[in-house]
């Protein structure tokens, strides 16, 4: 208001008018004094002028401060604020402090320029303290960002730590159960049943580095900055720990039961393999024997021998069912593959059918040889009764040789009937010798039934021959008979001739006719 109006320059310049009008009336003294009263007012009135001008341009300076001031004031306080509601993510803490630190000008300009504003004398202490608060709310997000920074970086080496455990157990996890998941095929049973001993021998070693995880992680789920995504984290990653290692101890001792498995797999196939090969060699031996029966043994040896063979059916079927039972053994072991049982499936359907061959063989020597040997009985008993015949038909024969002139005819015609009558018995032993042959021709090798045959032949003719003497001798008797007769009848003709020639007439007629009588 002062640096406005001009009334004061004007008022000057008329007390200078004034003065100088009265120059003339006022002594010089005077007029020198108040000269010099005019200068200093002049001076004084330059000076205030001057002081005000400066205040105004301070003042407008101030102004300015003021208005920057208050739009550093809104920027900052809405900028503070998002980050303030950011700052309630602990995920946004590092970049949160990262931009605060990045826009550290804006706090330290906003602090100058309060200070720059107090040092131009404002007391405006409301506005100046919403400026501080302002500030101090800057350095309390700061602060506390710092220490929510620092937290999560002690969280987060904490983190890694557990991160480099959990991938170090993850790690040994692996590498010892590697043999077990990728297993050589050349992998001997023994040489498996170590490796998964080992890795069962180290359940404690694992049981403790799991034990570890979890106490890791219970001390990173404690701590107060810890998001509870992380919580989800870390428990997840012990969780699949816990089940790595679970999965590697079942693996282990699902392989060792398999290797387990297979060894007394391996043992039952090894001892059906024996079995099988001595079976097979115990029937080759017998299939061996019963080859070796030949003509040259006798009869008895050779159905001894077959009998023997097939009285070893109760020790064969007995060696049978022990393969049958090693199979379902082998067939009910769940480490035994298909191919394997249809493998052994075959080997007992061999040895069945080959037992069976060697039981069906043995019966069938035995019955042979028995056949055999009823055929030699047979031969034997048709050969005694050809001898019998042969001597029956020499005893007929010796009957008719021993036939005389010195015999009596009756003797000789009993003798002579006797053979004849014995026609039917001998007809009869030819019948049979007869059937015999026919009975054992069937059995019988030709050359045998040949010979039979040339016998029965031989016989007949024996026999016909002994008929034909004996009906020639019948006839013979009967003409010596009848010789015999004719000349007794001849004679006793005579005889009764001369008897009656005898009676003469001098024979009394009584005694006459008695002789005629």
């Amino acid at each position: 208001d002062f640096l406005k109006p001009e009334d004061t320059e004007r008022r000057l310049i008329q007390l200078n008018d004034q003065l100088e009008r009265a120059r003339q009336q006022v002594p010089p003294q005077q007029l020198l004094e108040m000269s010099d009263w005019l200068k200093e007012q002049q001076e004084e009135v330059a000076t205030f002028r001057t002081h005000c001008r400066n205040r105004q341009e301070q003042m407008e300076s101030l102004l300015d401060d003021l208005n920057i001031l208050q739009k550093q004031h809104e920027s900052l306080c809405e900028w503070l604020q998002n980050k303030e509601k950011q700052s309630a993510m602990p995920e946004n803490v590092k970049l949160l402090l990262k931009e605060l630190q990045d826009e550290s000008g804006r706090a330290e300009a906003l602090s100058e320029l309060l200070a720059s504003i107090r040092r131009q004398g404002v007391r405006a202490e409301n506005f100046l303290k919403d400026g501080d608060n302002l500030l101090q709310r800057y350095r309390n997000l700061e602060a506390r960002l710092q220490q929510q920074a620092a937290a999560q970086s002690v969280l987060e080496e904490e983190y890694n730590r557990f991160k480099a455990q959990t991938e170090s157990t993850r790690t040994w996890i692996s590498d010892l159960s590697q043999p077990l998941m990728s297993p050589g095929k050349d992998t001997d049973v023994e040489e498996m049943k170590q490796k998964t001993l080992t890795i069962l021998s180290c359940r404690y070693e694992g049981d403790s580095k799991v034990n570890s995880l979890l106490g890791a992680m219970e001390k990173l789920c404690e701590q107060e900055d810890i998001d509870e995504q992380r919580k989800r984290d870390v428990s997840l990653l012990v969780r699949e720990m816990e089940s790595e290692w679970r999965t590697a101890l079942q693996a282990a001792e699902e392989a060792l039961s398999k290797a387990e498995t297979k060894a007394l797999l391996d043992k039952l196939l090894d001892a059906f393999q024996t079995h099988t090969e001595s079976f097979g060699s115990w029937i080759k031996d017998q299939s061996d024997i019963l080859t070796s029966l030949g003509p040259h043994m006798e009869v008895d040896e050779r159905l001894q021998i077959a009998k023997a063979v097939l009285s070893s059916r109760p020790h064969g079927e007995s060696r049978l069912q022990d393969l049958r039972q090693q199979w379902h053994s082998i067939c009910e072991d769940q480490g035994s593959d298909s191919n394997k049982r249809t493998e052994i499936c075959d080997a007992i359907r061999h040895a069945e059918e080959q037992w069976q061959n060697i039981m069906q063989a043995a019966k069938l020597a035995v019955e042979q040889v028995v056949s055999q040997a009823a055929s030699e009985r047979e031969f034997e008993a048709f050969k005694n009764l050809y001898k019998s015949f042969q001597s029956w038909i020499k005893k007929q024969r010796q009957k008719l040789l021993g036939l005389g002139d010195h015999m009596q005819f009756e003797e000789r015609w009993q003798t002579v009937q006797a053979v004849i009558s014995s026609k039917a018995e001998g007809e009869s032993k030819l019948l049979d010798l007869k059937m015999q042959t026919a009975g054992l021709s069937k059995h019988l090798e030709k050359s045998r039934t040949t010979e039979m045959e040339q016998l029965v032949a031989h016989t007949e003719q024996l026999w016909g021959a002994v008929l034909q003497t004996a009906r020639q001798a019948e006839l013979r008797s009967l003409l010596d008979d009848f010789d015999c007769q004719s000349k007794n009848t001849e004679s006793w003709i005579r005889e009764k001739q001369q008897k009656l020639q005898s009676v003469g007439s001098h024979t009394p007629p009584q005694e006459r006719c008695h002789t005629a009588q």
